[in-house]
């Protein structure tokens, strides 16, 4: 153990790069974390390298062998973009005239307060950030992971910790109310529906949130999960496409999705009814979060000099309910009403815009943060 580097082995919270292998490790993975050096090495590779035995001395005739592929280079795949788990730039010989003016950034807790220098926010003393040692250069871990991932936030995170929540409280007052047959009690019983209702719509989030992220791109960024400032709700997904801004309230309801009312001989409004019931809420729900990413954006249009503020839209996403054979999305108070395949045609269809993608998408970031 004397002189040994500290090690740790950890599931990496960001994507990372395998010193030894050049492997790309996705966020999740277990792997050797070196504290010293800042760098990760997948498990195959193991925590140290172990130096190679020293080959024998070539003859005069022998022709050195060429050193053997690396894992990436034998299975055809380029390595993935290094985050901060790894020194970045690499090292370059000292007269390399490359690296004059070379600034080396890495991932640690900040001793004092500064500026991110791509979205601006304030970091405290001790948040984690991506910096040099005068602190000239300061990035957020937010804006890394936008740069890198197009997507932040787990699908589903807020609906699943609600669901927890009411789940234990349950739990507690059957055990206070039982001493001693609560546990017989809650295993021969199902939850109230109050607490099944958030385990569904979790499902139907995260079912949702996986198919939307597998579209995000430079045309197409993707948050979820994001709180609402000074308010226990949250918004389920926000998408950023070049035309606009959408509110996603993905919805996991059983029934006929349709809308009654608002005809060319009707005098009453349009309403939302799922399974036979009016469900006209769900929309003013989307129209109070569209409120509030609308009140976010505004001061930014002065910022980047554009002309209008970024148009912001709703939309409530059916999973799994039922549809006419003939019927196309519809709005219903200005809210877009439809199902995951069609909204997702939908945003991949918004190419024509000239609104900046990122500065918004890092906007949204910083100001909703994650739930």
């Amino acid at each position: 153990m004397d002189g040994a580097p500290a090690v740790k082995t950890m599931k990496l919270r960001y994507p990372g790069v395998c010193v030894g292998c050049e492997t790309g490790l996705p966020a999740g993975t277990r792997a050797h974390y070196l504290p010293p050096t800042k760098t990760i090495r997948c498990l195959d590779c193991g925590p140290v390298a172990s130096p190679p035995p020293p080959p024998p001395p070539p003859s005069a005739t022998e022709v050195p062998p060429a050193p053997p592929p690396s894992r990436s280079a034998a299975s055809g795949r380029t390595p993935s973009s290094v985050p901060a788990f790894v020194a970045w730039p690499p090292e370059l010989p000292a007269d390399d005239p490359s690296t004059q003016n070379e600034t080396v950034l890495s991932q640690r807790a900040l001793p004092r307060a500064a500026p991110c220098g791509d979205c601006g926010r304030r970091l405290r003393r001790g948040d984690e950030a991506l910096h040099e040692a005068t602190l000239t250069e300061v990035l957020c871990l937010e804006c890394i992971a936008l740069d890198t991932l197009h997507s932040v936030g787990t699908p589903g995170a807020g609906a699943r910790r609600e669901h927890a929540r009411r789940r234990d409280r349950h739990q507690t007052r059957v055990r206070t109310a039982h001493p001693r047959l609560g546990g017989l009690i809650l295993a021969l019983s199902d939850d109230p529906q109050h607490v099944r209702a958030w385990q569904t719509g979790a499902v139907g989030e995260e079912e949702f949130g996986r198919r939307l992220s597998g579209c995000s791109g430079p045309q197409l960024k993707v948050l979820h999960d994001r709180k609402v400032p000074r308010s226990s709700a949250n918004i389920d997904h926000l998408a950023v496409t070049a035309e606009a801004v959408w509110v996603l309230d993905a919805k996991r309801y059983k029934g006929k999705v349709e809308t009654r009312g608002g005809g060319l001989f009707s005098s009453r409004p349009p309403e939302l009814y799922v399974g036979g019931r009016n469900q006209t809420k769900l929309v003013e729900g989307v129209k109070r979060q569209v409120g509030i990413v609308r009140s976010v954006l505004s001061p930014l249009a002065s910022d980047l000099g554009m002309a209008v503020p970024s148009e912001v839209r709703g939309a409530l996403v059916f999973i799994n309910a039922e549809f006419g054979l003939f019927t196309s999305p519809f709005l219903v108070d200005g809210v877009w009403v439809g199902w995951g395949k069609a909204v997702r045609k939908q945003l991949s269809g918004e190419t024509m815009g000239h609104q900046p993608i990122d500065e918004i998408a890092k906007r949204l970031a910083r100001e909703l943060r994650a739930g």
